[in-house]
């Protein structure tokens, strides 16, 4: 008897941060052994030890009877499950079986996004690179900053959809979609010392990949294709989707529930607050990220739920004649009215106009960023 089974690896194709998927189907018939194994377990170790060297194909001879495709395939998931960069750099793999109820034969072949010449070049290059922006005494948290600054100011997001890899990242065109971003990011922070696992899901509507972070125990949402704008911006690393929990991320990404997954429920500016106490030698730092995170959005004195709070905000610029400010805002439904009124006290402007985003950070759904620009009269 002979069976044929094929399943993709997760590829991506992403635009603007958003992703699809492509299932496609192939057989391929069997050839001659390159190895053999008389236990499942034996056959699983024998199959992972060959996948280090991501081969074109891989062939072992089962002795102890037959092999069900749905085994064959669950053994490859569980070695992709111990490996998230083997898992997503692989692009497709097929699995064909020939059986004569004794004995299985078995022939595994892969395609990759990336080659394992390539692999080893994203390692070299990895180590370069952290050897420069990872100094002797930094913190997890910091090691994820400088990991994820850099990956947001020397990489570009791919609009073309053709680069998937973390190589693609980081040579040739040195544009890549969100597969190669996680890629990048997982490996980055891998060696860096801080665990992290990739996530799919989807981001807007679409299929997408991330990171997941652990820092001291408690894990986070690092989105580093999100953060980068599109089009490019030299130099320019935003926040936006930095160290998320599950609740805060929600508005945008989702993503089935999984044992993979840890659950990512302390919001980060819970823990800023606890390391700028607990670790006083860096709490520069941790000030200077809670500014970059726009956490200071959450305090009262940069924010407004009504036209009180908005008249209050228009007179302190006002004064000092500031052309634009941004606060974050309660009551996003009744926010052009209320602004309206606010401005129209005050003779010296002759205009206003104003544009507001999603926070994600705000405890609240109903709450959004606001930028107020105002035109004094001459």
């Amino acid at each position: 008897m002979i069976a044929f089974g094929n399943r993709r690896g997760s590829a991506f194709l992403s635009l603007l941060g958003l992703s699809l998927m492509l299932f496609i189907w192939r057989s391929d018939m069997v050839r001659a052994a390159d190895a053999t194994a008389a236990k499942p377990g034996d056959f699983q170790k024998k199959l992972e030890a060959a996948l280090k060297n991501k081969p074109a194909s891989c062939t072992i001879v089962y002795t102890g009877g037959t092999l069900a495709m749905n085994v064959l395939e669950n053994m490859l998931k569980d070695i992709y499950k111990n490996d998230d960069y083997l898992h997503y750099s692989t692009r497709e793999y097929r699995i064909a079986t020939s059986t004569d109820g004794k004995r299985t034969t078995v022939k595994y072949t892969f395609t990759y996004w990336e080659t394992q010449a390539q692999s080893k070049q994203v390692s070299s290059k990895v180590d370069e690179v952290l050897g420069k922006i990872i100094t002797r005494g930094m913190n997890d948290y910091q090691k994820e900053k400088a990991v994820h600054d850099w990956i947001e100011i020397n990489l570009a997001y791919d609009t073309s959809l053709k680069e998937h890899s973390a190589y693609a990242g980081l040579f040739d065109r040195k544009k890549t979609v969100c597969q190669g971003y996680a890629l990048l990011a997982y490996k980055m922070l891998s060696r860096a010392g801080l665990e992290n696992r990739i996530i799919e899901g989807t981001a807007g509507g679409r299929l997408h990949t991330w990171n997941l972070v652990k820092l001291e125990g408690k894990w986070y949402h690092l989105d580093t294709t999100w953060d980068d704008p599109v089009p490019d911006v030299a130099g320019k690393a935003a926040y936006d989707y930095f160290n998320l929990t599950d609740d805060q991320i929600r508005s945008t990404h989702t993503w089935k529930k999984s044992p993979s997954y840890s659950e990512a429920t302390v919001p980060f500016d819970t823990t800023l607050m606890l390391k700028e106490k607990s670790d006083p030698g860096n709490a520069g730092f941790y000030q200077n990220l809670k500014k970059a995170l726009g956490l200071h959005y959450l305090e009262a004195a940069h924010t407004a739920g009504d036209a009180v709070g908005l008249t209050r905000l228009i007179e302190r610029a006002v004064k000092i004649r500031q052309p634009s400010f941004t606060i974050r805002y309660t009551a996003k439904s009744t926010l052009a009215a209320d602004l309206k009124k606010a401005a129209s006290g005050f003779s010296t402007l002759s205009a206003y106009s104003y544009q507001y985003s999603s926070f994600a950070r705000s405890p609240s759904k109903t709450d959004v960023l606001v930028t107020i620009t105002l035109t004094f009269r001459k």
